[in-house]
């Protein structure tokens, strides 16, 4: 295995479009040939599996990384390379939309990746050229050889220290107390613990960056005081949750319950599967449907497949991402080329996902796997939601609601368990935990955030009704798609 670096440049789409482009759909704009019809140099020696860098030039002139990935393989590769694949119309339209020009009339030609992943690494060797392929100098093979399997690990190295605690319910002493600055008002706040939860899709135990992490926090005394678990699987973290709600149930406790994966899909998915109106009618499909042991062995890829077949658009779609192993009729590893969105009239994105791209780069619900994914989440999470919601004991599963769904619009202060969708990403982390496991600060952070807000008696509004949003789209996102809390 080689890795390279790709020198890009703005001359069609710029950084953010390309960076963009390449995280949510996994392809790099990459032609064989330059507007000569010489081969470019170098494209020749890629090889599935390698390793490449996308990177810009930054002043004073040094490449700075902004992502890393594995070359996927593709069946077709464009001749004189392994790699590079040509894509024509329609599958091509959505890579001029993004401003990559053609090499042809209705031709583009793009690198498939695998394991994308976001970071931000200044390199120090010397790389000539722009929108050219290099391999890594000798000087930064260092930081090649570190490259992660999971985002956590490059975006936040100072948090390797933290990852080995979690596993067992500890209190995280660093960031135990918030302090009595919020002047906490109790007559005004509808909840006294917030309780965060960061789910992950991985298929095997593990703890530490890419695995669940709960935080949670209580008033005591004018003070929030804040706790973390890290559990090992999802099994566990049921069973950590189903503790502390029950715990909280009997101190007569109002509880916030966020969970960072999607509680919906976009407007018409529920109709293509043939499902009955009403959001509960999706959760109980993916609750009964979807299955998980104790050791996180899951079959998501095999159910996104029969939903995809269930749908029938003739092929894969619209769910994708799988693994190699995975790959079958109805489900694919890649999506550009291979269909486009809307499918089956389904579009790619819900209206709140729409909304959260101007302030966090926001992964497609259909994408399963690939790197940073919210999808493979998706589907587990909303089977663990069904379990906490359906499945636990008759006086937990009276006392939760799930906004808006169940809720409806407004201040949920009649329920004493309210589940929301939450984003971290859409909030800056608190600078005291840029220290922590990136996965555990964003949780820590969200329980803060809304702690605040509720202080000063003004988390109430983020339950309204979103603004901007009317008519038929407003009665779409509180029967089908939700909304990201915090919004």
């Amino acid at each position: 295995m080689r890795t390279w670096v790709y020198l890009a440049s703005a001359a069609q789409a710029g950084p953010a479009e390309t960076i963009r482009f390449a995280l949510t759909n996994n392809v790099i704009y990459r032609p064989a040939h330059n507007v000569s019809g010489q081969r470019i140099p170098r494209v020749g020696d890629l090889r599935t599996g390698d390793r490449i860098l996308l990177a810009y030039r930054q002043p004073p002139g040094r490449p700075v990384v902004y992502l890393w990935a594995r070359i996927a393989p593709v069946e077709n590769p464009v001749h004189g390379t392994t790699v590079i694949e040509r894509i024509v119309l329609p599958f091509a339209q959505e890579l001029f939309d993004a401003g990559y020009g053609p090499v042809a009339p209705g031709v583009g030609e793009v690198i498939h990746l695998e394991d994308t992943h976001p970071c931000e690494v200044p390199l120090r060797g010397d790389y000539v050229g722009r929108n050219a392929i290099r391999e890594l100098d000798p000087l930064d093979v260092q930081f090649a050889k570190g490259c992660p399997d999971h985002v956590g690990e490059l975006v936040a190295p100072r948090t390797q220290q933290r990852a080995a605690q979690g596993g067992s319910l500890v209190r995280d002493r660093a960031a135990s107390v918030l302090s009595n600055r919020l002047s906490e008002n109790s007559a005004e706040r509808i909840f006294d613990t917030y309780v965060m939860v960061d789910w992950s899709s991985r298929n095997c135990p593990g703890t530490g960056p890419d695995s669940v992490w709960i935080g949670w926090g209580e008033w005591a005394n004018g003070s929030l005081v804040l706790n973390s678990v890290n559990p090992s699987t999802r099994h566990e973290a049921l069973r950590e949750l189903r503790a502390l709600l029950s715990r909280s149930l009997d101190r007569g406790q109002r509880v916030l319950v966020g969970s960072d994966f999607a509680f919906g899909y976009p407007q018409g998915f529920m109709a293509a599967l043939g499902l009955d109106r009403g959001w509960s009618h999706l959760l109980e499909l993916f609750g009964e449907s979807v299955q998980d042991d104790a050791e996180n062995r899951h079959q998501r890829d095999a159910f996104a497949a029969t939903c995809n077949s269930r749908i029938g658009g003739g092929g894969p779609g619209p769910f994708w991402g799988c693994p190699n192993g995975a790959v079958g009729p109805n489900l694919t590893t890649r999506r550009v080329g291979v269909f486009r969105f809307p499918y089956c009239g389904i579009a790619e994105y819900r209206v709140t996902d729409r909304r959260a791209q101007s302030r966090a780069t926001v992964q497609s619900v259909w994408k399963l796997n690939q790197g940073v994914s919210v999808g493979g989440q998706t589907v587990l999470g909303l089977k663990y939601l069904f379990d906490l919601r359906i499945q636990s004991d008759p006086r937990l599963s009276a006392a939760i609601r799930v906004w808006p769904f169940e809720t409806g619009w407004g201040s949920p202060s009649d329920a004493r368990i309210v589940a929301a969708e939450i984003f971290p990403s859409i909030l800056p982390i608190d600078h005291d935990l840029a220290s922590y496991v990136k996965d555990q600060a964003q949780v820590l952070t969200c329980v803060r955030h809304a702690a605040r807000r509720d202080a000063i008696g003004n988390l109430a509004v983020s339950f309204g009704e979103p603004a901007g949003v009317h008519g038929s789209e407003l009665r779409a996102v509180g029967e089908e798609e939700g909304w990201i809390l915090f919004m």
